[in-house]
């Protein structure tokens, strides 16, 4: 499986990075590439451009971490595909907000052609206002 991750420092204290990460209403302004987020109920899909295509999956919360927000793919176009989001104090009143996905396109060379065009674990591209 691929690994990528971005990491971001917020304005906020963990606790609260956390809740807002689980409310989902930051799901409103995603970047351009993802043309859809919809809630189904138990479950939510999502729809994301990549290349001259799009990928999609329905994902539902995995875990009761308490530190932690993590979601599973439960059907679509990933072999295999888990989210997670962690918060770690930070100096100040900021925190750290780590996004790790892993993922298994089921065909090991399309791996290299769909990973994002930003590096693993690099800077967070700006918050939108």
């Amino acid at each position: 499986m691929r690994t990528v991750g971005v990491r971001a420092h917020v304005p906020l204290n963990a606790s609260d990075a956390l809740a807002r990460l689980r409310d989902g209403s930051w799901r409103t302004r995603l970047p351009g590439d993802v043309v859809s987020v919809r809630d189904a109920g138990d479950a939510e899909e999502w729809t994301v451009r990549f290349g001259r295509g799009a990928v999609r999956w329905r994902q539902r919360e995995a875990g009761a971490e308490p530190s932690a927000v993590a979601f599973e793919q439960v059907d679509g176009d990933f072999a295999k595909l888990s989210v997670t989001w962690t918060c770690e104090p930070a100096p100040s009143t900021a925190c750290q907000v780590n996004f790790e996905a892993r993922f298994d396109l089921g065909v090991p060379m399309h791996d290299r052609v769909f990973e994002p065009s930003w590096p693993a674990h690099s800077p967070a591209p700006p918050a939108p206002s």
